[in-house]
């Protein structure tokens, strides 16, 4: 009785999936509790994903997993997404109750940066739409562009922040699925009156691409991550139009209108 009801429930999706596409290789896309959530399909499972661009790997909720037969801590499979095809894609297996904690949407997995390699990844915020394509045609001039680097398989791009005293220049991932920016100092922050609670970073001003943010939601990144200097999340991204080329190492960030 289960198989039958999975099996109708991908149809289900597969027909939404379909009908949500507005052209080839581009999907619709929405935002909930911050993050850019889109429709996909990995293997038989099929359902709604974050889309989180500062995740070197993708992953797959193990409950959605077990549902369906995989036992393993990795997966092999097709992904489907925003009208692309990828072929025997990894992704791993893990609890994600704690990452998907307050959607309300049914998360069957986050698609990290790795699901996106090898694309020209769009991105518009206000109707969200996510477009993926093989080449670069309609590239802008470089002027525009900010040339990338790669840490742990991310792509990160370079800002300037300023507490009101100091600034800083350094490379900030590109966080898809988080609504504030995250900033690796602690010295950016005030002393937490709790040592349990993260403190809030003193982030006066946010400097990206030429335009300037102030008073920009912000919170302390609770790790190390060598050579990057934060994350910044939808609160600043949403002001532009996202195009990523990985493979040439290349983001566009175009004012939104």
């Amino acid at each position: 009785m289960v198989q039958p009801m999975i099996r109708a429930a991908n149809l289900l999706f597969a027909l939404a999936f379909a009908a949500t596409t507005a052209s080839a290789g581009e999907t619709r896309c929405w935002f909930e509790n911050g993050a850019v959530v889109a429709p996909a399909a990995f293997g038989d499972v099929a359902g709604d994903f974050i889309i989180d661009l500062s995740q070197a790997g993708s992953q797959i909720h193990e409950t959605s997993a077990r549902m369906r037969g995989y036992t393993g801590n990795t997966m092999v499979a097709t992904l489907r997404v925003g009208g692309a095809r990828l072929n025997g894609f990894t992704a791993g297996v893990a609890d994600l109750d704690a990452r998907t904690s307050g959607f309300t949407t049914n998360i069957s997995g986050i698609l990290g940066a790795d699901a996106f390699r090898g694309f020209v990844f769009e991105l518009d915020f206000a109707p969200c739409r996510l477009r993926l394509s093989r080449d670069a045609k309609g590239e802008v001039a470089a002027r525009s562009s900010i040339r990338l680097r790669t840490f742990g398989g991310r792509p990160a791009m370079p800002a300037t922040i300023s507490d009101g005293v100091d600034s800083r220049s350094g490379w900030f991932l590109i966080d898809t699925a988080s609504r504030g920016s995250l900033i690796a100092n602690a010295g950016f922050s005030r002393p937490p009156r709790d040592p349990a609670v993260a403190a809030p970073a003193r982030l006066r001003a946010l400097s990206l691409a030429g335009a300037l943010f102030e008073q920009t939601p912000a919170g302390l990144m609770t790790q190390d991550d060598p050579g990057v200097d934060g994350a910044i999340g939808a609160a600043v991204l949403s002001h532009f139009r996202l195009r990523l080329d990985q493979t040439r190492g290349w983001l566009t960030l175009t004012p939104a209108p």
